[in-house]
């Protein structure tokens, strides 16, 4: 009787497993994936599928999500297919969500040199492909040898010349301090501000001089006009 009631539990163990489906190879990889954090480059929807046709949530610039894992999808538009990779992700409240990969980055970064050199190569015989301004905001996007990075920084003014920084390198001139980095997002926005009502971005200018501990405190107070005072 004992090895009867033992043959039956060895049969139900095998039926169970038999009727459990084998895992796809997204989602065994998706699994063996460790999540990390990863940073939004621009503002931009997420969806709740990853054929990313409804929209979830709207990322902030800068803002941090855990990555969950990545495939690749291919998406049919009339005739026409396009195949792009997307990133599994979870916002901070909980919210999961698809997005295309070129949305993210490894890290926030803040310029803090006057100046920092980026190039074609991560090497410093290769062509100098621009001069980074202090307090400009930015990304990693891949870490190399040597301390290298490779960065992406969008448009650029270089000269009066409308430039694209997007997979230069450099090796040193910034930080990933969270205040340095909540200090830039308020100065980019208040110099995108001026160009347009310029009465705005000069008070947002103002705020920024009077309440940063930063050297943006400074950076700001200089592109107040001479003829408008700093209370």
């Amino acid at each position: 009787m004992k090895r009867l009631f033992l043959s039956f539990g060895v049969v139900l163990a095998l039926l169970a497993a038999c009727s459990q489906q084998p895992a796809s190879e997204e989602e065994t990889a998706e699994k063996n994936q460790e999540p990390q954090k990863v940073y939004a480059k621009w503002d931009n929807r997420v969806y709740k599928d990853k054929d990313l046709k409804e929209i979830v949530a709207v990322l902030s610039k800068c803002e941090s999500v855990t990555k969950l894992g990545e495939e690749e999808v291919t998406v049919s538009s009339g005739s026409k297919e396009e195949t792009f990779k997307v990133y599994h992700i979870k916002l901070a409240d909980g919210v999961e969500a698809y997005a295309k990969e070129n949305l993210f980055a490894l890290k926030t970064i803040v310029f803090t040199a006057d100046s920092t050199d980026c190039f074609v190569r991560p090497t410093m015989d290769s062509r100098l492909y621009y001069k980074i301004p202090l307090g400009t905001l930015g990304f990693i996007t891949e870490e190399g040898d040597d301390g290298w990075v490779k960065i992406w920084i969008g448009k650029v003014d270089d000269g009066g010349k409308e430039k694209w920084v997007t997979d230069q390198w450099v090796q040193a001139g910034y930080s990933d301090e969270i205040e340095l980095i909540r200090d830039a997002k308020l100065y980019e926005k208040a110099l995108e501000t001026l160009d347009k009502n310029p009465e705005e971005g000069i008070a947002a200018l103002k705020e920024i001089n009077e309440n940063s501990a930063t050297f943006f405190a400074r950076l700001a107070s200089e592109k107040i006009p001479d003829n408008t005072s700093v209370e």
